[in-house]
């Protein structure tokens, strides 16, 4: 059973499919087409079709819809296949429904079109005959008849192709088998011949109309004539001389006699505007009559003008050549000009409302404008007009008031006062009445003003009007004054955590108030319109000048007591310095009442008032100099204990001497001295005892006990011995031990296995390379041969990879340090042994040789290994280790100054230059002024310099705000500690600061010269060590910028000029490459600057061209 029913499921299943498949290739051609019946707007498309002419598409819309349903009526009503009828009729019927409602519509809208065509052209004839039933009687008739019938013949045809479009629809109507009513094909076959005898009667019309236009024709011409003569009558009228006279109080004026205004300055009288109303004096009594009289003719004359538009109109229709009135056209420009004349002086009469207005609610510059624009409006009318003294008269009066309008703007300005109207009232010699209580008059008209006859002393009252406005102008900037400083108040704060003391807040505002105040007072006291408030502005600048005292009296005083108060905070102060404390507890107590009064009363100018506040505030602001002036000596007898003090601030040094006991202090303030070193080796327990110096790298320098004394410079002057005793120890080992070595090979392990510092490793193999390529010259210039072509395998190419490999894999920083340091010396040694071969034959005394920074041992005056003995002008006998360098004529002694186991520079033949010009500066007291751009490497060039010589080097960056006092305590340490001091940026100090310093280093470099052992700076006599240099680090050429041209001289006669150029970069690539273990660091180094250079290049062209 369930395999017949699944059978019998897809038998009809696939009978379905079947019929499902013919009936929709049955109704698949006509599915679309029904669909856009649907959409069709029947009414839409007949009436488009018939408005464009389209009969033969209405005919084509019929037939498609027949032959569709026509189409749809033939199919079968069922659809038979096997085991399957499928009754289709319904199918059918819907899709016949929209195309058979379509077609009624079409049947129901095409009768009444043909219909509405009928009727429509019935009417037109109808109303068209009725429109021409009439004879003419007159031109005017006569012309919209022929107007009427020339309409009618162009209407004709278009009515003809409706009639032909309408017989063509008719035919359409029949061809689908849509018959009219009988009433309507009655009226269609008529029509035609209806219409065919109202063309038959147009026709008999345009005859008649011909037969008439001669006799109308002279009828025109005989109205034309008429109507030149009116123009001929009205243009005697209109040049009637009377528009061109004038009739004032003073008499009738024709052309060619002197206006009224000229008249009454002729006769020595004020010149009076003519203005009809109250004001007294001769007017012009007839404009408005005579503006009225011409406006009657240019009423006439549009008349006449409309009636020849009129006539030109009717030629036209008739076909005849347009009569031209040259009379007419003369008669209005002749009329048009008096008429603008007259109107033009009208107008400026009508304006009299300006001369009974008080003067101050006058808008001059409309007035002004208004003016220009009659002035202009009246030139433009007299253009073609004979000279007459209506044009004279009316300019004369636009002129004087025009004239009148700077005086009466004067006359205008608010700012007049009292003092003012006085001097006015002066000019005029008359009594303006000024009303009580007021600085003004109390009613001042702009007729009032007129007739004091302002024109011939404009210039005095203009004077007087720019002094008013200009003492405004100070009394406004006094009372802006009195405005601001009203609410001018200090503000006071607490001081830190000190509930009990107060300070000022900021007064930048208050200081930036005082100096436009000032700069206010002073202009106005600089101006010759500052009579009228002299009084007040010297009042202002008195009060505004004890404001500045006492602002500055504040500033001063709160500077010193917070410092003091910082200082005189810490018992051990107190206690060193007992005086001095008790005298700034008196000063604090008089600090803290006058800030309390502040606090009381802090508006400034009330505080101005009060003098016992700024004598306060100066006895306490003495009492604190003095203060200072104590702690100052204080502080010098401590630096010149220790002289690397004058380094540090003088904040920091009592903050030392407060603490000196403390070793976290001593070890804080050694890190500031000594350059070298990151802390100090207290032990364990951290007592008070110093073992050693740590470096930055973590090397140790032991030193013998040092215990801390109670005075912290007597600790740090210790901690300097020790130093220079550990150094010189460590490094007369050093030199022993690599001159026992059996093999140069084994200098590697040795730096490895040394416990001396880095430095003394690198100073003695220094001293080995000078001996040993020495004693090669002198065997050399002995033997006759050149055994330095044998150096650079013997002494560096073996040496290299030891070190490399103590370099790359030592784990201890110092260790790996030492090793870069000593690879970069080899590679510099490298360059020379190079320079030597290629500039042989070389002797030890020549040039190529001495220009080289060279390293000496001296041991009992006598080099201890090989070499002549070295004659020195220096008293040595230990000091630096015995260890000399030597460039060209210059010696200078090792410092033995620990620094620890820092990177040493790259040198380059550049350095070697730079050194040569330092040094041999250095050797005759000179100072060195090292010139180039910025980052070109001056600053590392002495730095370097000074590690390998070992010697303390201080950098001293300068800025504008850089006091003398500071630069002369820099002087005073470098001369007592015998150091190196590099100046940066020399240029920005103030010239009376470089005019200072340069004193100073002249003292300092003429007691080197002397070789005396002290000299006088600043009134105290300090020692003086040989080893003090100085170095000025500058910008490009700004050694002799014209700025400073009061002290160039002294400058170029203290420092030797040396211009510093950037280094080779593919030199310092190799070392920098061959330090980190590249092979190929010689190529390597060559290919990266050729790329750094590129990309340096391109980033320029980028930045010039407004690219990233």
């Amino acid at each position: 059973w369930t395999q017949n029913m699944s059978r019998m499921s897809r038998a009809l299943q696939s009978a379905f499919d079947e019929a499902r498949s013919k009936l929709q290739s049955m109704v698949d051609c006509h599915l679309d087409w029904c669909h856009r019946c649907q959409k069709t707007d029947v009414p839409h498309s007949v009436d488009s079709a018939w408005k464009l002419g389209e009969t033969q598409k209405i005919s084509n819309m019929l037939a498609d819809y027949n032959g569709r349903l026509t189409d749809l009526g033939e199919l079968p009503n069922s659809i038979v296949i096997p085991s399957l009828e499928v009754e289709i009729s319904e199918v059918t019927s819907d899709l016949m429904r929209a195309p058979s409602t379509c077609l009624e519509e079409m049947h129901a809208m095409l009768p009444d079109v043909v219909a509405s065509c009928l009727e429509h052209l019935s009417d037109w004839m109808s109303q068209r005959r009725a429109q021409m039933s009439g004879d003419p009687e007159s031109v005017e008739s006569f012309v919209e008849e022929v107007s009427a019938l020339e309409e009618i013949g162009d209407e004709v045809h278009a009515q003809a192709d409706l009639m032909a479009r309408m017989k063509r629809l008719c035919e359409v109507l029949g061809d689908h088998g849509l018959e009219l009513s009988s009433q309507r094909r009655t009226k269609a076959a008529q029509i035609g011949r209806t219409f065919v005898e109202f063309r038959q009667w147009v026709a008999e019309q345009e005859e008649e109309v011909s037969q008439l236009r001669d006799g109308f024709s002279k009828e025109l011409a005989s109205k034309l004539s008429e109507l030149s003569e009116a123009a001929c009558q009205l243009s005697v009228q209109v040049k009637n001389e009377k528009f061109l006279r004038l009739t004032t109080d003073l008499g009738d004026y024709g052309p060619g006699e002197s206006p009224p205004t000229q008249v009454v300055i002729a006769a020595g009288k004020t010149p009076r505007l003519f203005f009809q109303g109250e004001l007294r004096g001769c007017g012009v009594k007839d404009v408005e009559s005579k503006t009225t009289a011409l406006q009657s003719l240019h009423e006439q004359f549009q008349r006449l003008e409309e009636d020849h538009k009129r006539y030109n109109r009717y030629e036209e229709v008739l076909r005849q050549q347009k009569t031209c009135s040259p009379e007419l056209e003369e008669l209005g420009a002749e009329l048009q000009k008096r008429c603008h004349l007259w109107q033009t002086f009208h107008s400026w009469q009508s304006y009299s409302k300006w001369m009974a207005s008080e003067l101050s609610y006058v808008d001059l510059d409309e007035v002004s404008s208004q003016v220009n624009d009659l002035w202009s409006t009246a030139t433009e009318a007299q253009r073609h007009l004979p000279p007459n003294p209506v044009f004279e008269e009316l300019v004369s009066q636009l002129k004087l008031m025009q004239d009148m309008v700077p005086a009466l703007a004067a006359l205008q300005n608010p700012h007049l006062r009292t003092r003012h109207w006085n001097a006015i009232s002066g000019i005029f010699n008359v009594h303006i009445e000024i009303s009580d209580g007021s600085e003004n008059p109390e009613y001042f008209s702009m007729g009032q003003a007129a007739e004091l006859n302002v024109v011939p002393c404009a210039s005095e009252i203009l004077a007087v009007s720019m002094k008013a406005t200009q003492e405004h102008f100070v009394e406004v900037a006094l009372a802006n004054l009195e405005t601001i400083w009203a609410d001018v108040s200090l503000t006071v704060l607490p001081h830190g955590e000190n509930r009990d003391a107060f300070v000022l807040g900021p007064i930048d505002d208050i200081t930036s108030n005082l100096d436009d105040g000032l700069a206010t007072v002073n202009s106005a006291l600089g101006s010759r319109y500052a009579q009228a408030h002299l009084d007040a502005i010297k009042t202002w600048q008195a009060r505004l000048l004890q404001v500045q005292e006492l602002l500055e009296e504040f500033s001063g005083c709160q500077r010193r007591w917070a410092q003091l108060d910082t200082i005189f905070a810490a018992m051990d102060v107190q206690k060193q310095l007992a005086s001095e404390s008790a005298a700034f507890n008196t000063a604090d107590a008089g600090w803290k009442q006058v800030m309390m009064e502040v606090q009381t009363c802090p508006n400034v100018l009330e505080l101005t008032t009060n003098q016992s506040i700024l004598q306060s505030l100066q006895e306490t602001t003495s009492t604190m100099e003095q203060i200072e002036k104590d702690l100052r000596d204080y502080m010098d007898t401590k630096r010149m204990a220790f002289p690397r003090l004058y380094f540090v601030s003088s904040g920091e040094l009592l903050t030392l001497l407060s603490s000196g006991r403390e070793p976290a202090v001593i070890e804080q303030y050694a890190c500031l001295c000594f350059d070298g070193i990151a802390c100090l080796d207290l032990g364990e327990d951290r007592a008070a005892d110093i073992l050693g110096f740590v470096s930055a790298e973590k090397e140790h320098l032991s030193l013998q006990r040092v215990k801390i004394r109670g005075h912290p410079e007597e600790t740090l002057d210790a901690l300097q011995s020790a130093m220079f005793a550990a150094m010189r120890r460590h490094l007369k080992t050093s030199l022993e031990e690599v001159l026992a070595l059996s093999c140069i090979q084994f200098l590697g392990t040795w730096a490895a296995a040394s416990d001396s510092p880095a430095q003394a490793i690198l100073t003695s193999w220094h001293v080995y390379w000078t001996s040993t390529v020495e004693n090669c010259l002198l065997q050399a210039s002995t033997e006759g041969s050149a055994p330095l072509l044998a150096l650079p395998p013997v002494l560096l190419g073996p040496v290299l990879q030891p070190i490399l490999r103590l370099a790359l894999g030592n784990p201890q920083v110092s260790k790996r340090m030492s090793a870069v340091a000593l690879i970069l010396a080899i590679l510099d040694n490298r360059d020379v042994i190079e320079t030597l071969t290629k500039s042989w034959p070389v002797i030890v005394d020549g040039f190529e040789w001495q220009r080289h920074l060279r390293f000496y041992w001296l041991h009992d005056e006598v080099n201890a290994v090989g070499g002549p003995a070295i004659a020195s002008p220096v008293e040595h006998s230990g000091a630096g280790g015995g260890v000399m360098l030597h460039q060209m004529s210059s010696i200078l002694s090792y410092g033995l100054e620990y620094l620890g186991s820092s990177q040493r520079i790259a040198t380059t033949p550049e350095t070697d230059r730079c050194w040569m010009a330092i040094t041999q500066a250095f050797n005759r007291q000179y100072g060195i002024a090292l010139d180039g751009p910025s980052g070109v490497g001056k600053t590392e060039a002495l730095k370097g310099l000074a590690r390998i010589v070992a010697v303390h080097c201080v950098m001293f960056p300068c800025s504008e705000q850089v006091p003398h006092e500071f630069t002369s305590c820099m002087v005073s340490g470098l001369a007592q500690q015998g150091c190196w001091l590099g100046i940066e940026n020399f240029e920005v100090l103030p010239p009376a600061v470089i005019g200072t310093l340069a004193l100073q280093l002249s003292k300092v470099q003429q007691a080197l010269r002397a070789s005396r052992a002290s000299l006088e700076l600043e009134g105290a006599i300090v020692p003086l060590k040989a080893k003090a240099c100085a170095c000025a680090l500058i910008s490009h050429r700004a050694l002799f910028h014209a700025s400073w041209s009061g002290v160039t001289e002294s400058l170029r006669s203290l420092f030797r000029p040396f211009s510093i150029t950037a280094p080779k970069l593919a030199r310092v690539t190799e070392a920098l490459l061959l330090c980190e273990g590249f092979v190929n660091a010689a190529s390597l180094g060559v290919k990266i600057a050729a790329l750094w250079s590129f990309a340096s290049d391109a980033g320029c062209a980028g930045e010039n061209d407004g690219q990233d």
